[in-house]
């Protein structure tokens, strides 16, 4: 059987596939670790801007196969480099789901078509 949520979640991918769930309580002291966890990892790029590159990539097409290709420009400045530090923030891993989570009671695919046949329905009469 499968039921919406009414609770708040917050979705932390561990991939493009999988993750955990996180309750509010759970997700607060999540967002304080992954802060702390950006700003030590901020601070050792920037010590270490002589052992860093901006990466870049590209596809090119061997053979006519599409492969992605990573690189970077050696004529990167180190302001290009403090720019692209600044980027990273581990606490935007976390998103809110906007209450649309559903349980099943059942495991794996069975429960992935449920969820998806039932969040259809429901969705549609929204």
């Amino acid at each position: 059987m499968v039921k919406q949520e009414m609770e708040k979640f917050f979705n932390m991918p561990a991939g493009a596939y999988c993750g955990v769930l996180l309750r509010e309580p759970a997700m607060k002291k999540m967002q304080k670790l992954l802060y702390k966890q950006t700003q030590e990892i901020k601070r050792l790029l920037t010590e270490s801007l002589d052992d860093i590159e901006v990466a870049n990539w590209t596809l090119a097409y061997p053979d006519g196969v599409q492969t992605t290709v990573h690189y970077f420009d050696a004529a990167s400045t180190e302001t290009e480099k403090v720019e692209r530090i600044e980027l990273f923030n581990k606490a935007d891993k976390m998103q809110f789901t906007d209450y649309k989570v559903f349980s099943s009671d059942k495991k794996y695919s069975e429960s992935m078509k449920e969820v998806e046949q039932f969040a259809t329905e429901y969705l549609a009469s929204e």
